[in-house]
């Protein structure tokens, strides 16, 4: 999977707002909380994506719902 997250990393960011912030792509959101979840890792590996593992398991809960 950490091939899959090299290449979803240089998808994920696309800007910064003006506190420094992440901007991020929404299909590479989803495609990052669907492979977790399919992976049944629940946001604990969302540092090799460069995401806050916090972050990802929020992303990751509101999808869920």
């Amino acid at each position: 999977m950490t091939e899959q997250y090299a290449e979803l990393r240089s998808r994920l960011v696309v800007g910064r707002k003006s506190d420094g912030r992440g901007v991020y792509d929404e299909a590479a959101k989803k495609e990052l909380i669907v492979a977790c979840l399919k992976q049944g890792v629940g946001g604990t590996h969302g540092d090799g994506a460069g995401v806050d593992t916090n972050l990802l398991r929020a992303w990751i809960a509101a999808y869920q719902r």
